[in-house]
């Protein structure tokens, strides 16, 4: 029986992960491992021994589920989706590279040798379990008796029983079979799915064949797009988080009166929940959902690429920049046709530490790229920036420093004291003041210099790529994002309106979310008069 149990836990078990029933239900009866057994039964009663390599092989299969079983739970508790093996399995180096970059390498080394031998003895016990329960069932009559007897009480009580979708069949564990039927039926459905999107980002496209001058009504006003990273409604949705970032963002809006700024905030609908960013990217400057890494495909490998928003800039004589300070390496993947000049992390010459995830800090970012560019701009330009201080896990944080001209190469920084948080990826539930002291530096330094730029003609636009995972947001799968905008002009922000935009930096409380995929078509219909 104990046997027996140690087998049902590691088929059923998905912890960590939310909604998993009441307690030690794991233990009930899996489904596979009793079907197991009683074949290991049937052999015996029948005089059929089974030979001791089906035990280490069924064991290996058991280790293949539970490990399998736990990337779900991950997965489902972070992201709100179940796991995709076919979309799932080729991210696997980047979550290596994301531990890479936020973990010490003492303890990153210390926990993958703690993890290697964690599996080994797994490996060892089911092996062991599998081989005894084997060895019993063939070989004496009591063991069979027991599983029979066993199995037909939790038929028999199995009616009065509820069952938990994804978890239960009654008094039985949910077998892993359907699970795996449907990630099967996916890879075998991918060549159709790249079918359809394709034929939705060629529908897509001739519904955006508008001229270049529909931006004339902008004026030639600069265009600047923050995503931050991790924004999501959740501030605005839970209590806590709204009353720590209001103060902040009622400054914020103070500061644009003060200087004669309108601003307007809507909610869209990201793509991805919890990480992810570049779908959320992809899908705001295409116009198209793009939810996964097949469809990112499909996209990137359109022929001719389909137009941006970044393109549409570009032919009416903008200059066109992608800022992306956390792209450490090459990764064409990871941008979209339009811009005529991108800066990566190399290209910032940051001399300064890292804070966490953040190759450098945000207030660095924008500073940089004012240097660069904007200072100088001849024409108009059209910048979208990817800023990564609010990214995961928060641990370390950097300070605003107040006088912005001591920024230079970023080498201040070695002399300023990071904020620490008591947070890792394995406390991650525990990090919701770090996530929000990290929106408050990123709102703070948008603040003072967007206050830099209050003379200048320009359209500024910021919003979140996705919700931070979901043990952060905790009972909030909603996928929206704040998104404001902000000029001197209020009449063109007063178009938004018809499209759920209300003034302030707060974000509609009812009505529908339109998916992020929606704003570039109603931005050129805005910016060209109002008509859609």
């Amino acid at each position: 029986m104990a046997i027996w149990a140690l087998l049902n836990a590691m088929a059923n078990g998905r912890a960590p992960a939310r909604d998993v029933g009441p307690g030690c239900w794991f233990f009930l009866p899996s489904v596979d491992v009793t079907v197991v057994l009683g074949m290991f039964a049937l052999l015996g009663w029948r005089g059929i021994r089974v030979p001791a390599m089906v035990g280490w092989l069924l064991a290996g299969l058991l280790i293949a589920v539970r490990i399998f079983r736990l990337g779900d739970g991950l997965i489902r508790l972070n992201y709100y989706r179940p796991i995709n093996l076919y979309l799932d399995v080729p991210l696997v180096p980047e979550l290596a590279r994301l531990l890479v970059s936020t973990v010490a390498w003492p303890k990153l080394l210390l926990g993958a040798a703690a993890l290697l031998l964690a599996v080994g003895v797994v490996v060892a016990l089911t092996a062991a379990a599998m081989g005894f329960a084997q060895r019993a069932l063939t070989t004496q009559a009591t063991p069979r008796w027991i599983l029979l007897g066993g199995v037909m009480v939790c038929l028999a009580l199995t009616p009065l029983w509820r069952s938990y979708d994804q978890l239960h069949i009654g008094l039985f564990g949910q077998s892993v079979l359907p699970s795996l039927v449907e990630q099967v039926r996916f890879g075998l459905a991918a060549g159709e799915l790249r079918r359809r999107k394709s034929a939705e980002i060629a529908a897509t496209q001739e519904k955006l064949r508008v001229p270049s001058a529909t931006l004339s009504s902008l004026g030639g006003a600069d265009v600047f797009v923050f995503f931050v990273e991790s924004y999501g409604s959740t501030v605005f949705r839970q209590p806590a988080f709204a009353a720590a970032l209001a103060p902040t963002l009622n400054t914020f809006a103070a500061e644009l009166g003060r200087h004669d700024l309108f601003v307007a905030t809507g909610l869209l609908d990201s793509p991805t929940y919890g990480g992810g960013s570049w779908l959320a990217h992809a899908t705001f400057a295409s116009g198209v959902t793009i939810k996964n890494g097949l469809e990112f495909a499909v996209l990137r490998q359109t022929t001719p690429p389909p137009r941006t928003l970044a393109s549409f800039f570009r032919d009416a004589g903008y200059r066109t920049i992608l800022v992306q300070p956390g792209t450490t390496r090459p990764w064409p993947e990871g941008e979209v046709s339009g811009f005529m000049r991108k800066y990566y992390a190399a290209d910032f010459h940051y001399r300064g530490p890292p804070f966490g995830w953040a190759t450098m800090p945000d207030q660095f970012v924008v500073d940089f790229l004012h240097r660069q560019e904007v200072a100088p701009a001849d024409r108009p330009l059209f910048i979208e920036y990817a800023l990564v201080s609010s990214h995961a896990p928060w641990n370390a944080q950097s300070p605003l420093l107040s006088d912005w001209s001591r920024l230079g190469d970023g080498s201040v920084f070695h002399t300023v004291k990071p904020l620490v948080f008591p947070v890792t990826w394995q406390n991650l539930e525990a990090g919701g003041p770090a996530y929000i002291r990290s929106l408050i530096y990123d709102f703070q330094a948008l603040q003072q210099y967007i206050a830099r730029l209050a003379d200048r003609r320009a359209l500024f636009v910021i919003l979140g790529d996705h919700q931070p995972p979901g043990n952060v947001s905790k009972d909030d799968p909603s996928p929206a994002v704040p998104v404001h905008l902000i000029s001197r002009d209020r009449q063109l922000l007063d178009r938004f309106a018809a499209d759920g935009y209300v003034a302030g930096m707060n974000p509609p409380a009812t009505g529908e979310t339109a998916g992020m995929d929606t704003f570039l078509p109603m931005f050129l219909a805005r910016v060209r008069g109002g008509e859609k």
